[in-house]
């Protein structure tokens, strides 16, 4: 990290690849560093290798494989994801997957049907200067 409240990288986890070329160009733009992973399991098998390189995730929720909140799950019983602050992504507004997303540990649920991807990556940053 930087700062206490600025980023220097992001582990982003979406199986949609225009989506995340969009985030990398935004995210570029800002000085951040970001890596990209199109599943669940390739995120936990990331953090498996190196438990304390990611400090914030960027996870959506559906996805081939395992989805956001399988992978989110699974990391805390693996005890991966101690301090990492992560921010949920779905298409839908559903209520009840934002709970579900906050129990299981997540620090934000952002709606990506709602924004634009470039709108998303400033709330991202937002986000992450604002608690960390």
């Amino acid at each position: 990290m930087k700062k206490n409240n600025e980023i220097d990288k992001i582990l982003v986890v979406d199986d949609d690849p225009f989506i995340c070329e969009i985030y990398k160009k935004v995210f570029d733009k800002e000085g951040i560093e970001t890596e990209f992973l199109h599943s669940g399991i390739e995120m936990l098998e990331k953090l498996r290798e190196k438990k304390d390189d990611c400090k914030v995730i960027l996870l959506d929720i559906f996805m081939p494989d395992m989805d956001g909140f399988e992978a989110l799950e699974e990391a805390h019983k693996e005890d991966l994801i101690n301090e990492t602050f992560v921010i949920m992504l779905s298409n839908q507004a559903d209520q009840v997957a934002k709970k579900k997303a906050e129990k299981l540990g997540a620090k934000k649920f952002i709606v990506k049907s709602s924004l634009l991807p470039e709108d998303i990556t400033k709330e991202v940053i937002k986000a992450c200067k604002e608690n960390l």
